[in-house]
């Protein structure tokens, strides 16, 4: 039959049709993998490879500057920079996917091995180190930190201590050290001869060493028992933190550390605080000391911080609404900076100052230890 045969037609023609969209689909996915796979060979090619002859393995929480010193002195090398010259590498920047592949080849270490010390780049604004995704904020790479006692006694250096709100060592309770007393200025980078080397020649283990106060040492060791993903029982300091809401990560705590040393009555000058770069730890060391004196005795601790906020221009509220609206400023950049349940944590703290008239009625701009700390 005509209507038939004339079905039968079209149907022959929709599966040319398809058939020939199948093989176009096919051939543009082979072309890819070929383009793929060519692309990869040629960057293999390009990518700057560097053979040490002895090679050494990383130890537990080492960090990637701390194993390149070791891997330059075991063979030989004058200086850190010698190896970063040769691989085009730039130590204090986080790396690309790639880049820590040719890292690992030059070093002679797998992924396993080095991907908790490498700071990855997963991101234009995250960072990926020992397993935690951080904002770039949150690291301070581009100076040298290290605890003299540590690196004396363990022979090497951790991977959180470039943590920029930590300032910190856990273990000693003492302020880890950034510069060398001949240019106390100068933080220390990678172009020092070692690791435990000044470029002046001193040995940086014998820096002076500041002791941290007990609210201080809690809370760095509250920090590093969750980069290292700890149990809750393992913190045992008598300073411990208050205890935070259960979904609050690493990067979470590092934001509320920030925001809580940084609380002042000038909006652009937390603004500041927030934005630009860690460069040295004194700038970190009294907002981190803040922060830990505010999280061991919680909410009373912070008291002091929320009253600094408006006492230091001056205005002393009469009542609870005008005090309310004295932290309307500080109350707008913990929104903005922090997680969600962290600003509702910090906001009933905040509900706790307002319904507390002795409080903020007290006109005294000194930050005073909250009294539970001291007693503990």
């Amino acid at each position: 039959m005509p209507g038939g045969n004339a079905g039968q037609c079209e149907m022959k023609i929709h599966d040319d049709i398809f058939y020939d969209a199948v093989f176009v689909h096919q051939e543009r996915l082979r072309a890819e993998r070929t383009h793929a796979h060519a692309h990869c060979v040629i960057n293999q090619m390009m990518m700057p490879k560097l053979n040490l002859l002895v090679r050494t393995t990383p130890q537990r929480w080492e960090s990637l500057e701390s194993f390149a010193y070791r891997a330059v002195d075991l063979n030989g090398l004058r200086s850190l920079s010698e190896v970063a010259r040769a691989l085009r590498w730039k130590p204090g920047r986080p790396l690309p996917l790639q880049r820590c592949q040719q890292l690992m080849n030059s070093l002679g270490q797998g992924y396993t091995q080095l991907e908790p010390m490498i700071p990855t780049e997963i991101s234009r604004k995250e960072i990926q180190l020992g397993g935690h995704t951080l904002k770039r904020g949150h690291l301070a790479l581009s100076s040298g930190r290290f605890c003299p006692d540590c690196v004396k006694q363990y022979g090497y250096g951790r991977a959180y201590w470039s943590l920029a709100p930590l300032p910190v060592c856990e273990e000693h309770g003492t302020y880890l050290v950034d510069v060398c007393a001949c240019n106390p200025d100068t933080p220390l980078n990678t172009a020092r001869p070692g690791y435990t080397q000044c470029s002046c020649g001193a040995d940086l283990r014998d820096s002076p060493r500041k002791r941290a106060s007990l609210a201080a040492q809690g809370l760095a060791q509250e920090i590093v028992r969750r980069y290292k993903l700890l149990p809750d029982d393992y913190q045992d300091h008598p300073l411990a933190p208050v205890e935070l809401p259960p979904e609050t990560s690493l990067s979470d705590l590092l934001d509320l550390i920030a925001f809580l040393g940084s609380i002042s009555p000038e909006y652009a000058r937390m603004h500041l605080d927030r934005t630009r770069p860690v460069m040295r730890l004194s700038h970190v060391a009294k907002r981190f000391e803040f922060a830990a004196q505010a999280l061991c005795c919680w909410p009373a601790g912070v008291f002091p911080l929320i009253r600094r906020a408006y006492s230091l221009l001056g205005e002393v509220p009469y009542s609870s609404r005008t005090a309310y609206r004295a932290l309307q400023p500080v109350m707008n950049v913990a929104e903005r900076w922090l997680a969600a349940h962290v600003y509702g944590w910090f906001a009933q703290a905040v509900a706790e100052f307002i319904k507390t008239p002795s409080a903020w009625s007290a006109h005294d701009n000194r930050f005073q230890a909250p009294d539970c700390a001291r007693k503990k």
